[in-house]
């Protein structure tokens, strides 16, 4: 199993672009999730991630300056006070969206990192500008200057925080509003790469051709599959219940941008050391098909 990432800022891009699942809660994106999370993306007022307990690896490092009081003289290259960047192009400060990650959601107890930036062909391009930001929707809900959001633990899941961004003294205001969650404790969470597919008539193990490249079950209940991704390209998504004790695996197909007609979203799903094993279920031919159905899909 690989460890997650916060992908993409795929949300954003599946409104903007087309690519990944729906924003939740108005918002990790990612497409895609964009979403560690995801996933798979989403619109410019979502969200991720993803490994949503984690702070999300599409907006780790922050890339939006700030000012407290930032005075601006918007014909000049100079900006008095604490933010000494320069004014945006009138046409990047039209375009600038706020990337909360993939699905703009927010465990409680954790954090997200907010940023500007501009969309563009898959992804979403940190810019940087003098901002200031807030928060409002609950008291436990706080943002720093460099816009890292941090959700206090007594939050509750469902709670819908919304940021604003006052960019260079008020020349733009963006909001996005972000969904508290309760990270979900299921073995199968994490990013699979399918290895074997099981045949029905013989029960023997058979080589993918060609083999899903991402499954991603995600702590927020979404999962996406891709079998060749590309930037934040997700083939379709959904949400997920599992039972560890039984290891049955109920999926929801939300959207997509290839989904299969013979997918079996209902079976089992366990975990053996490193291993992802499906049974009694299909997650569907990729788009090259028609390929046959088989009764178990391996994946690491």
């Amino acid at each position: 199993m690989l460890g997650f990432r916060d992908v993409m800022s795929g949300v954003v891009l599946a409104t903007v672009l087309g690519c990944g699942p729906a924003a939740g809660g108005g918002d990790d994106a990612s497409t895609a999730e964009a979403g560690d999370d995801g996933d798979g993306s989403t619109s410019a007022d979502s969200s991720a991630g993803d490994d949503e307990s984690d702070a999300s690896a599409t907006a780790t490092a922050t890339a939006t300056a700030t000012a407290t009081d930032p005075t601006l003289d918007t014909g000049s290259d100079d900006i008095v006070g604490d933010c000494e960047l320069p004014p945006l192009d009138q046409v990047d400060l039209d375009n600038a969206v706020l990337d909360a990650g993939f699905l703009g959601k927010v465990p409680a107890g954790g954090q997200r990192q907010i940023t500007l930036a501009l969309p563009q062909p898959g992804w979403l391009e940190p810019i940087e500008a003098c901002t200031v930001w807030s928060v409002s929707g609950d008291p436990g809900a706080t943002i720093d200057e460099t816009g890292l959001l941090t959700i206090a633990q007594a939050v509750e899941p469902g709670t819908i925080v919304t940021v604003q961004a006052n960019v260079e003294d008020g020349r733009r205001i963006l909001e996005t509003m972000v969904t508290v969650y309760v990270p979900i404790d299921s073995p199968i969470v994490g990013y699979w790469r399918e290895v074997e597919q099981i045949s029905c008539e013989s029960g023997a193990p058979v080589e993918p051709e060609p083999a899903i490249e991402e499954l991603i079950f995600r702590d927020t209940g979404d999962f996406s599959v891709t079998w060749l991704p590309f930037e934040t390209y997700v083939d379709y998504w959904g949400t997920w219940t599992h039972d560890p004790r039984t290891g049955a695996l109920d999926l929801v197909v939300t959207g997509g941008n290839y989904t299969p007609d013979d997918v079996d979203a209902a079976g089992i799903a366990m975990v053996n050391e490193t291993r992802l094993e499906l049974s009694e279920m299909w997650l569907g031919s990729s788009n090259d098909g028609p390929h046959p159905v088989m009764c178990g899909q391996i994946f690491e």
